[in-house]
């Protein structure tokens, strides 16, 4: 799992983007990617799409937080 803090949601496009090409480098190959439905998270699935990696993203269920529930145990860890 991996963890980055961001000053603006927008720059997340940015910041997966770089994480992929870096795994990619490594020989590592990402097939998809689960988050809520957020809209940063649809411009992310955009951007990465027009930068031609064919990454699937997987949307949870909107107002259902159970469905993230190992992710936010660890924002709480990393918060406090």
């Amino acid at each position: 799992a991996f963890s980055f803090f961001l000053k603006r949601k927008s720059d997340t496009g940015s910041i997966i983007l770089k994480l992929v090409q870096n795994l990619q480098m490594k020989g590592k190959h990402m097939k998809k990617i689960c988050c809520d439905g957020a809209g940063e998270n649809k411009a992310t699935e955009q951007f990465l799409k027009a930068n031609g990696l064919g990454i699937e993203f997987e949307y949870s269920a909107p107002n259902k937080p159970q469905q993230n529930g190992q992710v936010e145990r660890s924002f709480a860890t990393l918060y406090g």
